[in-house]
Formats: C-alpha cells, sequence, structure tokens
C-alpha cells in the first residue's frame, strides 16, 4: 500500500511536468517540486496522508512565491505578447474576396488577413496597401495605380 501512495505522488509530479512541458507558462512546474517532496515524505511517514498533502501544498507555494520572480525575469515572461499585425502598416497585398467597409479578406506577404475596406469597395484581386489594424482585421485601401 505504501508503494501505491509513493507511485500516486510520482504520477502527480510527472503529469504535472507533462503539462508544463506542453504549455511552458510556469504554470504546474511548482506542483512538481510539490510532488517531489510529498512523494518522500509519503516513503518516510505512508500513513501520514495530512502530512504529505500540508507538505505538497506548502513546498508548491513556496516554490511558486520564490522561484516565479527569478524564472520570470530569466526567461522573460513578462513582456508584452507582440502580434504580427503590428507589423503590417504600409505593407502591400491584394484582395481575395470583395472588400466592403464591414468584411473582406486579404493576402499579405503570403497570410490571409480578415479586412474591412477604409473607404470604397475593393474589388476581389485588386491590390491594397494595409492602412492600420482595427483588433485582428487590417483595414485597408486600392493601392493607387
Amino acid at each position: 500500500m505504501e508503494y501505491l501512495v509513493v507511485g500516486a505522488w510520482f504520477l502527480l509530479a510527472i503529469i504535472a511536468l507533462v503539462v508544463e512541458l506542453e504549455t511552458a507558462e510556469l504554470v504546474s512546474v511548482w506542483f512538481v517540486v510539490g510532488a517531489f517532496v510529498a512523494m518522500i515524505v509519503s516513503a518516510c511517514v505512508p500513513t501520514n496522508y495530512i502530512a504529505q498533502i500540508v507538505s505538497f501544498a506548502i513546498v508548491s507555494i513556496i516554490a511558486l512565491l520564490i522561484l516565479r520572480p527569478i524564472l520570470s525575469k530569466k526567461y522573460n515572461l513578462r513582456k508584452t505578447q507582440v502580434d504580427n499585425i503590428n507589423t503590417l502598416e504600409g505593407y502591400k497585398g491584394f484582395a481575395e474576396t470583395d472588400i466592403d467597409a464591414n468584411e473582406g479578406k486579404v493576402n499579405v506577404n503570403g497570410t490571409s488577413w480578415q479586412a474591412k475596406s477604409e473607404g470604397s469597395k475593393i474589388l476581389k484581386g485588386s491590390k491594397i496597401v494595409v492602412v492600420k489594424e482595427d483588433n485582428i482585421t487590417l483595414v485597408v485601401k486600392e493601392e493607387e495605380k
């Protein structure tokens, strides 16, 4: 029975590690540390479940409070996310569909984007220029000939 409890903590640590490796967001790495400590506690006192759970919780919280600021700085996790859309102003492309003030699609640098026209309707196949972005939609105008 005691091996089952040790194995359960080991399994929890592995699951938390897999989740962390998949997300890489410093979400569950703290539980990996806490589960390994709880596994050691369970090997020493296999029937004291309260000690195991308390050690898991305390070590996980301490690991979070101490290591997160250090790892966040090291891996620059506090940087703001930059969307590719911010770099497209002034880029040229073509209309994949007719584009009006509400909807349409354009191709810029080989990527398809939702778009809307800054002014008049733009016909499919017309050359366009990106004027600005509106959330994840490009605002475009027909390229002057």
